[in-house]
């Protein structure tokens, strides 16, 4: 009995010895692992600095919204934003670089966890084989067979420490897997997040490259050409005066076929808002702007204000069913660059102004997915998109007087469907 009551003991203190070197392992890596979370932190306040600026410089472009139309103030406007579009895309190499960095860091936790959890595993093991050894015995047989009462009752002690730190191994080891299956889930939501980021890197270089196109070919006009061009910005209200009234009389008489009973009910939710921290700068209907604007005097959908370049996503399920660039048309009169969705549940959404869109139609959508990125394409006087909420059962695309293809229908108040925006 002596001989396997001393085995117990042996175990148990194997057991402390492997926490003890498992410490010193953590302890030897610690150094490394504060270096890695201090360059994290540092991406973190750069990338704080560097979204300040980009928002500094949105204000920037707001004011010069109230300056006179022109050439000169075309290329102010366009130099603002690709100053905006060099900054997020700077921001986005950097969120690159920390997610890269905060997998780095999962990976060195997941690789501690994994190791400990070998190792309590082994400890475990080796307890239960002991334990089995002893199952024969009860602590009355312990106390019989040795030599003394006070001998019985320091083996009968060592097998009850041998029974709780088993227990308590056990339920450590529970929690350390329970840790790490919850690091294998970030850092896959992490590595997925890299994957984003990297496609939208792609898409602001090639909105950048654009912007700059246009401002070259601006910049390169003669002073023949210039004289053109502002001859075309003062004929431009009487065509966008046009196309609005167009737009304006079709959807009055789409208006009149919307069936109720095929629309989802009213509720914020349906629809998730288009621009994560985005906000409302034109709302709904008999607004002010429309009044003093449009002929008809109503606004067909509510705009919503960001960055240029900023992420538009699907509200809802659906398929893209028309997808164009009306400035081909008549430059700066409609939409300019847009899709149109039709979703699953009665309702079909247009995004107007879009500097560039990633889908094409027949594209199958999931609700919240990148669809698009805003711009000032079409009548725009800065970048927004306008967002327009059709019952699914009056949308048409029709040929235009003056911009080729239109997409039109009944139009629905969008705030009765959509979710709250939310700053970001």
């Amino acid at each position: 009995m002596r001989k396997t009551a001393t085995l117990a003991v042996i175990v148990f203190c194997a057991f402390l010895l492997v926490q003890i070197v498992l410490a010193e392992g953590n302890a030897t890596s610690s150094g490394s692992a504060d270096d890695l979370k201090s360059t994290i932190q540092s991406k973190a306040k750069e990338l704080e600095a560097l979204n300040k600026e980009i928002n500094q410089v949105g204000a920037n472009l707001n004011q010069t919204k109230t300056k006179s139309k022109g050439l000169t103030q075309d290329i102010s406007t366009l130099d603002v934003n690709i100053r905006q579009l060099d900054l997020k895309t700077r921001a986005g190499t950097i969120t690159i670089e920390k997610l890269k960095l905060e997998v780095q860091d999962l990976g060195y936790s997941i690789d501690e966890a994994e190791s400990s959890i070998k190792d309590k595993k082994n400890g475990v093991g080796a307890s239960l084989r002991v334990l089995q050894r002893l199952d024969a015995d009860n602590l009355l047989v312990v106390l019989l067979r040795s030599g003394s009462l006070s001998e019985g009752a320091t083996e009968a002690q060592n097998l009850f420490n041998l029974n709780t730190s088993l227990s308590a191994s056990v339920a450590e080891l529970r929690t350390i897997q329970n840790s790490l299956n919850e690091k294998l889930n970030v850092t896959k939501d992490k590595k997925s997040a890299i994957e984003t980021e990297t496609v939208r890197a792609r898409d602001l270089q090639i909105i950048t490259r654009d912007q700059k196109t246009e401002r070259q070919q601006l910049l390169s006009l003669t002073k023949a050409e210039q004289k053109t061009y502002e001859q075309q910005l003062s004929d431009l209200a009487e065509k966008q005066k046009k196309v609005a009234n167009e737009i304006g009389d079709l959807e009055a008489a789409l208006r009149l076929k919307i069936d109720p009973n095929a629309l989802p009910a009213a509720r914020p939710g349906v629809l998730l808002f288009p621009v994560p921290g985005g906000r409302f700068t034109q709302g709904y209907g008999r607004t002010a702007f429309a009044i003093a604007t449009y002929g008809n005097q109503y606004h067909n959908g509510v705009d919503i204000g960001k960055a240029m370049g900023a992420e538009i996503i699907a509200p809802a399920d659906g398929v893209v069913v028309s997808a164009g660039n009306q400035d081909l048309n008549c430059p700066r009169a409609g939409y300019g660059k847009y899709i149109v969705i039709k979703h699953t549940n009665g309702l079909t959404t247009l995004y107007g102004h879009l500097s560039r869109y990633v889908v094409s139609v027949g594209t199958s959508v999931k609700r919240g997915e990148t669809v698009a990125y805003m711009g000032k394409t079409g009548w725009a006087t800065g970048p927004h998109l306008h967002f327009v909420v059709y019952a699914s059962n009056t949308y048409q695309l029709r040929q235009s007087k003056f911009c080729g293809l239109m997409p039109s229908g009944g139009d629905l108040d969008p705030n009765i469907y959509l979710d709250k925006p939310n700053a970001n």
